[in-house]
């Protein structure tokens, strides 16, 4: 039996988040429904709930409830466009879930072992209706050494890479990177074939072997498809929406209907020991807490003693709440931060070292490295431009401090 969040919903959240939260899930309890009541009350900005619903992933999910719950306080106009938009992702979620189907065969028929990964199976498995996942490319899991196979099976059927890659580029990025990316010209359909989950420096060392081990058949569109475990599907997103910071509501939903659709099916005790296994038990427990806090996903007793056993995941929990909904433009300032984020986020000295090799040469010439901002600040001549240099630092530090001040005022 799950226990209620100590975290409290940031006092400034403006009621179209809280409502968009409110739908962000595919069942509504009464006392949810009636939240909802009270605020459509409020004076609701229907442009800016569908502006953030969009940026978050969630349109199918606020329509679906909107409209289910036949509430007279929402405009007609913004049902209108919130259906069309419904009907446009459905639409696109049918052709992409055809296309997986049809790369799923031709893969078993040249004897190349695959599992797809989010999109459709994620909508089918955890949502229970491929319309009310967005997705907008295609993931499939493959042994490394099968990806030259995978590839000559996209290129026959239209697909090309993203890359313009020589043959020596090519064999150096499949030994640097875990994904290739495959583009239909026609249509802008993706492909993203996948051998690991993270970047080597990411530290998460994904086995293919160990989830063909445990995978599972499931139905999708009537067909029957090979799926991912949900302990390792759970496990590989958390780590995923660990990866982009939680920055999208969408990511915090599909733990929220996991967890809800496969609680008592999910063994727990390898999930957690495997996350501890991999360094990954901190990044599993954040995904947990943030869809328990968040969307009020009930977790299993075990999984909330974790989460108390280490402060480090309820202090990024809240970190993740209090900025989830700030403006979409704030996001590239976000992904800018210096990876402390992901420091924390690891429980393990190793993988917060490797994460140091990936991140550190990029952050020292973000640092030492002038930039516009500093001419902005103080104009000098050609001739003296080397002074920046020197205001750089002092720039960057009182920067800091007005920052500092002003989280510490709101």
């Amino acid at each position: 039996m799950a226990s209620k969040s100590n975290l409290a919903v940031p006092c400034n959240r403006r009621p179209e988040a809280e409502l968009l939260l409110c739908c962000a899930r595919t069942h509504i309890g009464p006392d949810t429904a009636e939240r909802v009541r009270q605020l459509l009350k409020e004076q609701i900005d229907w442009n800016y709930l569908i502006e953030i619903a969009s940026y978050h992933g969630t349109i199918p999910l606020l329509f679906w409830n909107l409209s289910r719950l036949a509430l007279d306080d929402v405009p007609e106009t913004t049902l209108t466009q919130l259906k069309a938009s419904y009907n446009s992702i459905a639409c696109w979620n049918l052709c992409l879930t055809g296309e997986l189907l049809k790369f799923l065969d031709l893969f078993r028929d040249r004897g190349i072992r695959a599992l797809p990964l989010k999109g459709p199976v994620l909508a089918a498995a955890a949502y229970g209706n491929l319309s009310l996942r967005q997705f907008c490319d295609l993931d499939i899991l493959v042994p490394k050494g099968d990806m030259l196979k995978a590839k000559e099976v996209l290129m026959w059927h239209g697909y090309h890479p993203k890359l313009d890659l020589t043959a020596d580029e090519e064999t150096a990025y499949l030994e640097s990177h875990h994904d290739y990316k495959f583009i239909r010209s026609k249509d802008d359909v993706a492909v993203e074939i996948q051998w690991g989950v993270t970047q080597w420096s990411f530290a998460f060392p994904f086995d293919f072997e160990d989830s063909w081990k445990y995978r599972q058949v499931i139905s999708v569109a009537g067909a029957s498809v090979l799926n991912i475990a949900p302990e390792d599907l759970l496990l590989m997103l958390c780590v995923h929406g660990t990866k982009h910071r939680w920055e999208q509501l969408k990511w915090i939903c599909d733990i929220s209907e996991m967890v809800n659709t496969y609680r008592e099916k999910v063994d727990w005790d390898r999930l957690m020991d495997q996350a501890r296994t991999l360094g990954g038990e901190r990044m599993l427990l954040l995904g947990l807490f943030l869809a328990h806090d968040v969307l009020r996903a009930g977790l299993p007793e075990e999984a909330l003693k974790r989460i108390d056993n280490d402060p480090q995941v309820r202090l990024l929990t809240d970190q993740v709440s209090k900025r989830l909904f700030q403006e979409a433009s704030n996001s590239a300032r976000l992904r800018d931060e210096p990876p402390f984020f992901y420091w924390k986020s690891r429980e393990r000295l190793r993988d917060k070292l490797a994460l140091l090799s990936r991140y550190f040469p990029e952050y020292f010439f973000r640092i030492v490295v002038p930039n516009k901002r500093d001419e902005a600040v103080l104009q000098l001549p050609a001739v003296l431009f080397n002074s920046y240099y020197l205001i750089r630092p002092f720039r960057l530090a009182c920067d800091h401090w007005f920052d500092l001040l002003r989280r510490l005022r709101g």
